[in-house]
């Protein structure tokens, strides 16, 4: 089994060359090797890069085969402690992540993650 991940290596995953790591539900995804095939564009993925993007993913409703495919990604479990902090947007050593984002990239990203499902289903029902 996976170490828990802390926040600060989380957000340390922010790049392609270090990684591009993100927080769904409690569990850190690399989805580095997904950037290129991400139907909503490099742009979302990267914005929620070293974050918690739990509220981002669910604002989009992810189908289930989006879900399923997550797995994939997987390198394991947030640290407990780093889920709050990562919350509150307070994480360790990272100026990137000390205020809230209010820039109105939900509806952005509501967008593309639609774009996405849309082509998980064609790509599963075809």
């Amino acid at each position: 089994m996976t170490s828990a991940i802390p926040a600060a290596e989380l957000a340390g995953h922010t790049e392609r060359s270090t990684g591009l790591w993100m927080a769904i539900h409690g569990k850190v995804y690399d989805v580095t090797n997904f950037i290129e095939e991400h139907p909503g564009g490099e742009d979302i993925l990267f914005e929620q890069g070293g974050t918690d993007a739990t509220e981002a993913f669910e604002d989009v409703g992810h189908s289930e085969e989006a879900r399923a495919s997550l797995m994939e990604y997987l390198v394991g479990p947030l640290e407990g402690d780093a889920r709050d902090n990562i919350k509150k947007n307070i994480l360790p050593n990272s100026d990137k992540h000390t205020s809230v984002k209010t820039n109105g990239s939900s509806a952005r990203f509501v967008v593309i993650v639609s774009a996405l499902a849309g082509f998980l289903l064609y790509k599963y029902l075809a």
